[in-house]
């Protein structure tokens, strides 16, 4: 599997666990959007920054 199926594979399984969490701490749906939309930006974010290897 390669880096990009697994981060996308974790953020699935992150944004599940948020929607369950929320169902049984009866915590509203808009306060889970809101945080596994910045979950999603923080790992998009250091996925953007990491850089291969320059050749030499």
């Amino acid at each position: 599997m390669t880096a990009r199926g697994a981060g996308i594979l974790g953020m699935i399984a992150f944004i599940l666990l948020l929607s369950f969490g929320s169902y049984l701490l009866d915590v509203p749906i808009a306060v889970v959007v809101i945080a596994a939309a910045f979950a999603i930006g923080v790992i998009l974010l250091a996925g953007a920054k990491r850089r291969p290897p320059e050749p030499r």
